[in-house]
């Protein structure tokens, strides 16, 4: 779809765009300039300038098929959804060009990832303002993540506080573990409860305390509890029997703690919380 203007005055570009074209958003065009499918004057922008009257705007726009998305919570400032496993949230995760990602099949911003076969709860923005508490929010530890998982094995205790550091290893596309610090290493801190066992297979609770990549992947691998189905860090020969091939992981709850100044903080009081799909049970 394409989408072109004369600009009737001087301004910001995403400004004068939303301002003639009601029917867009702020995260369309967002994704409109990462793909560089902006054009000023028929030279292609990779960000947003100032424009002037008089100026000719073309805006080329992805045909998005309605999706059938498990909405959990929406208001005017975010959408809250189930992704299902197998589906990535942002267009530079993704491998296959043909596929769809979270942010197209939305039209909004995701503010944070989970990985493409882990189901769960992602935040999206739906305006600028939004994005920015939220991103300063996961900054600064104003909103909580907790995540279930079938993992192999029995853990030693029933609860645990984990620390560990975290490597990664860009070349192979995989996190290295390790009980003390070593160069680029970052700590990371996970916690988890037992909820069930049946000796092979366990039925965990965890909460993300540092949200690094393949964070609860990596660090539970690295305890002999890997997450069944992990093909990266997990136990191949429960994969099989088990007949898993995407990790039986799920982000299934968030809790905001914003500052009562924050234009966010109505979040504060609202439950977001899904029950994980496994295809198994324990």
């Amino acid at each position: 779809m394409k989408i072109e203007f004369i600009s009737n005055e001087t301004g910001d570009l995403v400004k004068q765009t939303l301002k003639q074209n009601p029917q867009l958003n702020f995260n369309q065009l967002q994704m409109a300039f990462r793909k560089k499918d902006v054009k000023l004057n028929g030279k292609r922008l990779a960000k947003s300038s100032i424009i002037n009257a008089g100026d000719k705007v073309e805006i080329f726009l992805p045909q998005v098929k309605p999706a059938d998305i498990d909405i959990v919570y929406q208001d005017e400032n975010i959408l809250v959804v189930n992704k299902p496993a197998g589906m990535e949230v942002t267009e530079k995760d993704k491998v296959f060009s043909n596929s769809k990602c979270l942010e197209e099949l939305t039209n909004q911003r995701a503010v944070h990832r989970i990985d493409k076969n882990t189901q769960g709860l992602v935040v999206l923005a739906k305006n600028q303002m939004a994005y920015d508490e939220l991103l300063d929010a996961f900054k600064n530890g104003y909103v909580k993540k907790y995540y279930q998982a079938i993992v192999c094995g029995k853990p030693k205790q029933k609860q645990a506080f984990l620390t560990a550091y975290l490597k990664k290893d860009v070349k192979n596309s995989i996190v290295k573990i390790f009980d003390k610090k070593e160069p680029n290493s970052v700590e990371i801190k996970t916690n988890y409860h037992l909820i069930k066992t049946n000796g092979e297979l366990s039925l965990l609770f965890v909460e993300l305390l540092t949200g690094k990549t393949h964070q609860i992947r990596a660090h539970l691998a690295h305890e002999n509890l890997a997450v069944l189905g992990d093909e990266k860090y997990g136990n191949k020969q429960l994969n099989k029997k088990y007949s898993q091939k995407k990790q039986c992981l799920c982000a299934c709850e968030i809790a905001f703690s914003f500052p009562s100044k924050s234009k966010l903080s109505y979040l504060n009081n609202i439950e977001l919380k899904i029950k994980p799909n496994f295809q198994i049970e324990i």
